[in-house]
């Protein structure tokens, strides 16, 4: 009864700390200024380099997951609600600023490093995510383990929707081998095989961002493993994803691990 009680207890406190937190946090970290969302299961929502929007907060980011719930193909996390309107559920957040431990607030911080461990579970799967923020560099790591057998459409790591000042976009297929992407007045699916790295270039702003993703423990071998580049107009975004798990019937117990790093640079070009 006793061990019910402190669970039950400790339950009640995340919920009121996730409820008592602001709906948005602003962090600046050197040249980068991001958000993160309260609605979206703190997941990032928004990222500024050099004071400029890069990536914007009219799509997702994060890691979702696509199930068959109730016999349609539903998304599961980041802002997607589709299972039941639950979304990401026992949503557990630390934040850190330079190392020590804080509880955000409505106002703009700036640190040297910020760092995000957040654990939650997306449906059947439960996924304990790192984000580290430090000069002009994006660290991720995604640790999934499956919860229950369930078939699993779809898994996305790391989504970025890239705003169109970026106008071509370069994928690394190893051996010295680049697949190139225009994307500047077109709307296009791009899925470059056997890339693990990604580069986006905006010529009139002269920034440059790159995604390199590490399979650290993938699931299936990698055999899964692909960019996906969904690039929907000059008018959206250019939105970047990295896929996991592309239709397995994943059990109880199999676990996969990821991690990404996103640098920015200014060019001299």
């Amino acid at each position: 009864m006793k061990k019910f009680l402190f669970t039950v207890g400790v339950l009640l406190l995340f919920v009121t700390l996730n409820a008592a937190l602001p709906p948005v946090i602003s962090i600046r970290c050197g040249k980068l200024d991001f958000k993160l969302s309260n609605y979206q299961s703190w997941n990032l929502c928004e990222i500024n380099f050099n004071k400029v929007n890069v990536c914007r907060n009219i799509s997702y980011f994060g890691n979702v997951a696509m199930f068959k719930i109730n016999g349609k193909d539903s998304w599961v996390g980041s802002g997607h609600k589709d299972n039941a309107k639950k979304g990401e559920t026992e949503v557990k957040v630390q934040f850190f600023a330079d190392g020590k431990e804080f509880t955000p607030d409505k106002k703009m911080r700036e640190v040297t490093e910020f760092e995000l461990k957040k654990s939650s579970v997306l449906l059947d799967l439960k996924i304990e995510y790192t984000l580290k923020v430090k000069d002009s560099e994006i660290y991720e790591h995604a640790k999934i383990t499956v919860l229950r057998d369930n078939y699993v459409r779809l898994l996305y790591l790391f989504m970025h929707p890239w705003c169109p000042i970026f106008t071509r976009a370069d994928f690394d297929l190893g051996n010295g081998k680049i697949e190139t992407v225009e994307l500047a007045g077109k709307r296009a699916l791009s899925r470059p095989k056997g890339a693990m790295s990604a580069t986006y270039y905006a010529p009139e702003q002269k920034f440059i961002t790159t995604t390199q993703v590490k399979a650290i423990k993938p699931f299936y071998n990698g055999e899964d493993n692909i960019f996906h580049l969904w690039n929907r107009g000059d008018k959206h975004d250019r939105k970047l994803y990295f896929q996991a798990v592309n239709k397995r019937n994943m059990k109880t117990g199999e676990s996969g691990e990821y991690e990404a790093v996103t640098r920015f640079f200014i060019s001299e070009k």
